[in-house]
């Protein structure tokens, strides 16, 4: 009787035994490392951009390999309007308008071409829900695994959607709110390598 009591009680605590949370926090850092670490990764979908009083959307690929990015913006029929690429060093942008430029600087070569400009480094981490290095980090929010909202200097960074690709949360749709401008992106397809 004695024993049938212990082992009961012994069922009984087993039972009640919770399995170890994990550190949210934690993981999320882990999870942010291995965003950071991405040196190759494209995404597809669509975009639509507010500048002032004008705006307009359409489809949106974006390639990275190490250094090296190809962006490539298309109205809604397919036809490419932009194209902003940077190889060796180089940056380079072709438009439908202008034909192509080169400089050494992305965020120059938006502002001398079209008259606007998008912090383009930064968008690179912000696309992958990090925070630029050579800017301050106003806010940042996390929700467990994945950011929410980013604020640095004058943009703001809103992540309402997030999926799990290899393993590894990533942005759906990414809203960039900067002073004049406003940029909306709703990633379909995420490819990592």
């Amino acid at each position: 009787m004695r024993i049938a009591l212990l082992l009961l009680l012994a069922i009984l605590v087993a039972g009640c035994a919770q399995a170890p949370v994990r550190d949210g926090k934690a993981i999320f850092a882990i999870q942010k490392d291995r965003l950071a670490g991405l040196e190759n990764w494209s995404i597809n979908g669509r975009f639509a951009i507010r500048y002032q009083d004008e705006g307009g959307s359409g489809l949106i690929r974006w390639v990275r390999t190490g250094d090296d990015y190809d962006l490539r913006l298309y109205d809604a029929i397919g036809r490419m309007q932009l194209r902003l690429w940077r190889e060796s060093g180089v940056v380079r942008m072709q438009s439908r308008e202008n034909g192509t430029q080169t400089s050494e600087s992305a965020e120059q070569l938006m502002q001398a071409q079209i008259g606007w400009s998008l912090p383009v480094t930064a968008l690179d981490r912000w696309a992958r829900g990090l925070e630029a290095p050579n800017m301050s980090v106003d806010e940042y929010v996390v929700d467990g695994l994945y950011v929410r909202r980013l604020v640095q200097g004058a943009w703001q960074i809103d992540y309402s959607r997030h999926e799990l690709v290899d393993k590894l949360w990533v942005p759906g749709l990414i809203h960039i709110q900067g002073d004049d401008i406003s940029l909306k992106v709703i990633v379909e397809t995420w490819k990592l390598s």
